[in-house]
């Protein structure tokens, strides 16, 4: 990813992740080290954004610079899940 710095303005990444234990989640969120502002899905609905004003992909706008650095931690909705995963 470095030879894409000042290059690219959008980068699509995938991640298949199996859950354990449905029925024992209190809480679930995302904890993403980004640059500037990311949009993130699971199974294609959006379900956190940050730094992105309106829209997505190449027509994102009011792209805000992070001063923060590091991880930061965002909490998903609740139910997000719906029924995947779920063994009943």
């Amino acid at each position: 990813m470095r030879d894409m710095r000042r290059k690219a303005t959008v980068l699509y990444a995938r991640s298949e992740f199996h859950i354990e234990q449905t029925d024992r989640i209190t809480e679930l969120g995302l904890e993403i080290d980004f640059s500037d502002a990311f949009i993130a899905y699971i199974n294609g609905h959006e379900v956190v954004r940050s730094g992105v004003g309106r829209s997505s992909g190449r027509n994102a706008q009011n792209i805000k610079v992070r001063e923060q650095k590091g991880p930061q931690f965002f909490a998903l909705p609740e139910g997000i899940l719906g029924d995947y995963g779920r063994d009943d």
